[in-house]
């Protein structure tokens, strides 16, 4: 059996920390995937959910917070602080910002690619941001469409009394019509006695 050198076991340790990072960056973007299917959750619960998936994905998941802002509504994971360790991510829709995505380091941490941050992390809340930002636009549009669908559904409403009150109305005026008419008719005969009149 082939014995490894210091150097092979560094490499072979960093390949490992790598690839465990890469999971738990792949397992965030599931969990994300997974939440957005769930139409029995409102835009609310959802976000309160993503937020709490974000930390463990990063390398020193626990020391990570995280909050998500969106139309003037905080979601943060448990105590959450902001500290001078962090990344932010815009939340972009229709070309405009509408929210942020903030991960904090609660602790000051070595220098990496991006202060205490792995290059990797920063495209991993790219891809959060963007993937918030699709849910986001769904689920206005889900409303939008939802909306819609009411106001047709009462305009249909609308119509059909429309149509029920014509019908009664014209079934009202026929007699109406034939009463008025002998009326008229009456008036004008002056053969009558006052009495009949």
């Amino acid at each position: 059996m082939r014995k490894c050198d210091n150097k092979t076991m560094k490499h072979l340790s960093f390949s490992e920390i790598a690839l465990r990072e890469r999971v738990k960056e792949l397992a965030c973007l599931y969990e994300i995937s997974e939440l957005s299917q769930k139409e029995n959750l409102s835009l609310t619960q959802l976000l309160n959910k993503i937020v709490t998936l974000i930390p463990p994905a990063w390398q020193y998941s626990d020391i990570a917070v995280a909050r998500i802002t969106f139309a003037h509504q905080s979601y943060v994971t448990y105590g959450f602080k902001e500290t001078a360790c962090k990344q932010i991510e815009k939340i972009i829709i229709n070309k405009k910002e509408k929210g942020v995505i903030e991960v904090y380091y609660l602790k000051k941490m070595p220098r990496l690619d991006e202060g205490p941050f792995l290059k990797e992390e920063r495209k991993l809340l790219q891809t959060v941001a963007m993937k918030v930002a699709f849910i986001i636009e769904r689920r206005e549009a889900e409303e939008k469409m939802k909306m819609l669908q009411e106001q047709i559904q009462h305009a249909d409403r609308l119509a059909t009394i429309g149509k029920l009150t014509a019908g009664i109305t014209h079934e009202l005026n026929t007699p109406l019509n034939s009463i008025l008419g002998f009326a008229q008719l009456i008036i004008r005969n002056n053969n009558l006695s006052e009495q009949v009149k």
